[in-house]
């Protein structure tokens, strides 16, 4: 069987569709990744042992299907699955784990069941990780389409949780943007929090093509 996941959000539109195409069947794309070469069992016990502390916990965005893997992540204490640290959504029922492939995959309650013996995702990265932290992978992040094949989706962010909350801003020749910015509680654009201007209407925020 292929990787299943949650079922697809209705009315689902993707807010960049120019950005996105369609790459083979999930059974194709994991038979081919299935025959790359595997992390040993050593270097995954290790990793786990000595992960590094910007990665405990971990903030993902899935703006453009399934939303509701978004969130903040946390490693899961004295739990691994196929030899590798397992994140748990803060206040939710999925997770980031190591998929039996080699892959970083987010699960829900069915691949929880299975103890994460399997390759269950909703979203997953395309390449084996090979020993590489779920932040430090290259290239985007794929997510499960309702035609039951994978989307290349630029706008998948998983990095490092947390962002200063207060910034100072200087432009000696102009453009009226100086000042304090302080962090919006709760906002997200285009996967990235957002600062606004203690004085005035100016914001700092990511753009749609990530700048």
């Amino acid at each position: 069987g292929g990787i299943l996941g949650d079922e697809p959000e209705e009315g689902h539109a993707s807010k960049r569709a120019s950005y996105k195409q369609k790459i083979p069947l999930l059974d194709s794309l994991h038979n081919a990744l299935a025959k790359q070469q595997q992390p040993e069992t050593a270097r995954g016990q290790r990793i786990a042992q000595t992960i590094h502390p910007r990665a405990h916990k971990l903030y993902v965005a899935s703006p453009n299907g399934h939303q509701p893997f978004s969130g903040e992540y946390v490693v899961v204490p004295d739990e691994m699955a196929n030899e590798y640290p397992i994140w748990r959504q803060v206040g939710g029922e999925r997770w980031l784990y190591n998929s039996t492939i080699g892959t970083w995959s987010f699960g829900d309650r069915n691949a929880r069941v299975q103890r994460f013996a399997c390759t269950l995702a909703s979203i997953c990265h395309p390449e084996a990780h090979v020993g590489r932290l779920p932040d430090e992978m290259t290239g985007s992040w794929t997510r499960a389409s309702e035609s039951g094949e994978w989307v290349l989706d630029l706008d998948i962010v998983v990095r490092p949780a947390g962002q200063p909350a207060r910034l100072l801003v200087h432009c000696p020749n102009g453009t009226g943007s100086s000042g304090e910015y302080l962090v919006v509680a709760g906002e997200i654009v285009n996967g990235w929090p957002v600062w606004r201007r203690v004085t005035g209407d100016r914001w700092l925020a990511s753009g749609s093509g990530g700048v």
